[in-house]
C-alpha cells in the first residue's frame, strides 16, 4: 500500500464504498481529507500520523482529539471521526470497526456461520431478553463472525486463543468499560456454543480478564445550578425546543431512562389521575410515576404547539421531513450535548455527562432531601435497592458527616 497521505486516503475512501457508505457520506470524508492534504503540504508532512491529525484539528477548528464529546460542535466531531478512520485503517487495514456514518448495509451473516447465528438469535428470544439487551448481545457477535470470515476461518472449532486475542486487539484503544462489556457479551455467546455442543472446547476461557469494579467509581452527577442553567437555555419558542425541553424535564424531574423517553406514548399519560404509566424498556416492568405540574404543562405545550401532525402514538417524534418515531439507537445524547453547548456548560474531562448523569442528579437530590432508599429505587424503576445503592456514593455531604478519626483506627488495643 502507498504509505503517503494521498495513498492512505485513496484506500480509506475505497473501503468506505465497500462498506456500504453512501456517495454523500464518502464525499464528506473526501472534503475533510482534502483540507488535511493542504495542511500537510503546508507543514511539510507526507505521511499521516495521529499527531498530524491532532495539529490539523487544533489549527483549523480549535479542537482536539482528546476533547470530550459535547464540547465540540457536531460538525467538528464529524471531522474528527473522519480523521480517526485514517488512523484506524493505517493501524489495522480496515475501517470496518471504526465509527460509521451514512446508510449501513443490513448485516449478512457469513454462510458458514448462518446456522450458529440463527440458533443464537432463537436462544436470545427464548431467554426473553428485552430488545435493548438482545441488540447489545448480538452486536459483538456480528463483529466477531465478520472478523472470522475476513480471516478465512469457517469453523468454530478452528478458533484458537490467538484468534480471540487478535479480535480483541482491534479494540485495544477503547475504554476499560467498553472492553468489559465486549468480553461479557462474547462470553454469553461462547457459553451458548459450548452448552449446545456447537464447539468442542470452552472458548470463553480464552477471553481476557478485564478488571472493572463498578462500585469503585462515584456516579457522575450535576450541580443544581447547572441543571437550572441547562433547562433555562432551551429555546421554547420553536417546536424542536419544546420537544427537547419536555424530554429533558422527564429525566430531570422523574429520572426516566432515554429508552423510556423515546418510547413513551401519548396514552401513557393519565391526565385525570395525574399519573404516568409505562412499561420500562430495560426491565419490562411496569412503572407508575406522578405527573408533576411542570412536566404536564411542558408535554401539553409540545402537543399543542410543537408536535408535527402525525398518526404515530409515540409522544416524541422526529422533526425531520421523514418524521416518525425517534430511532431506538438514539440515546438522546445529541439533544443533551446541543443544549449544554448553548448553555455554555463545560464537560469535566474525567466525568461522564450523558443523559444517565441527570438520573444520578435526581437520586442525589432525593438523598440530600432525606428520601429513603426504597422510595428512590421505586422512582428510578430499579428492581431492587441494590441497584440504587450505587447512588449512595454521590451524596458527598452525607459522607462528610461520617468522618473516621485516624487516631481511632491506629489505637492500640
Amino acid at each position: 500500500m502507498d504509505q503517503t497521505i494521498n495513498g492512505l486516503i485513496h484506500e480509506v475512501l475505497k473501503s468506505l464504498r465497500q462498506e456500504g457508505y453512501t456517495e454523500k457520506g464518502v464525499k464528506k470524508h473526501s472534503q475533510t481529507y482534502s483540507l488535511l492534504v493542504s495542511y500537510a503540504d503546508k507543514v511539510g508532512q507526507s505521511k499521516y500520523s495521529e499527531e498530524l491529525g491532532n495539529a490539523f484539528v487544533k489549527e483549523r477548528y480549535g479542537a482536539s482529539f482528546d476533547t470530550r464529546r459535547g464540547n465540540n460542535s457536531q460538525y467538528v466531531t464529524e471531522k474528527i471521526r473522519h480523521l480517526n478512520k485514517l488512523w484506524h485503517f493505517q493501524q489495522y487495514g480496515t475501517v470496518h470497526f471504526a465509527a460509521r456514518s451514512g446508510k449501513k448495509k443490513p448485516f449478512q451473516c457469513p454462510g458458514c456461520f448462518s446456522d450458529v447465528y440463527e440458533k443464537f438469535l432463537s436462544f436470545c428470544e427464548y431467554k426473553g431478553y428485552t430488545d435493548h439487551s438482545r441488540r447489545s448481545l448480538i452486536y459483538p457477535v456480528k463483529k466477531f463472525l465478520t472478523f472470522l470470515d475476513a480471516n478465512n476461518i469457517s469453523s468454530m472449532d478452528d478458533i484458537l486463543a490467538g484468534t480471540i486475542t487478535s479480535f480483541m486487539t482491534l479494540y485495544i484503544d477503547c475504554s476499560k468499560v467498553y472492553l468489559k462489556t465486549l468480553t461479557s457479551k462474547l462470553s454469553v455467546f461462547f457459553h451458548f456454543l459450548f452448552e449446545n455442543h456447537l464447539v468442542s472446547h470452552e472458548l470463553h476461557t480464552f477471553l481476557p480478564d478485564i478488571r472493572y469494579v463498578r462500585d469503585s467509581f462515584i456516579p457522575s452527577s450535576w450541580k443544581k445550578e447547572d441543571v437550572i442553567k441547562l433547562m433555562k437555555s432551551i429555546d421554547r419558542s420553536n417546536p424542536v425546543g419544546r420537544r427537547d425541553y419536555a424530554m429533558l424535564l422527564l429525566v430531570v424531574r422523574l429520572g426516566l431512562r432515554a429508552s423510556d423517553i423515546r418510547n413513551i406514548k401519548i396514552t401513557d399519560f393519565n391526565w385525570q389521575n395525574r399519573t404516568i404509566h409505562i412499561i420500562q424498556s430495560k426491565t419490562r416492568e411496569p412503572l407508575e410515576l406522578p405527573l408533576l405540574e411542570d412536566v404536564g404543562w411542558a408535554v401539553i405545550d409540545y402537543l399543542k404547539n410543537g408536535r408535527p401532525v402525525t398518526d404515530d402514538i409515540t409522544l416524541f417524534v422526529r422533526h425531520s421531513p421523514e418524521g416518525g418515531p425517534i430511532s431506538e439507537r438514539n440515546k438522546l445524547q445529541n439533544v443533551l450535548h446541543k443544549h449544554m453547548r448553548i448553555a455554555g456548560i463545560e464537560i469535566p474531562k474525567n466525568e461522564h455527562r450523558g443523559l444517565h448523569s441527570l438520573r444520578s442528579s435526581l437520586a442525589r437530590t432525593m438523598l440530600e432531601n432525606g428520601a429513603a432508599l426504597p422510595v428512590i429505587s421505586e422512582i428510578l424503576g430499579h428492581r431492587n435497592t441494590q441497584s440504587t445503592s450505587h447512588y449512595l456514593k454521590i451524596n458527598i455531604e452525607a459522607l462528610k458527616k461520617c468522618p473516621i478519626d485516624p487516631e481511632e483506627v491506629f489505637l492500640d488495643e
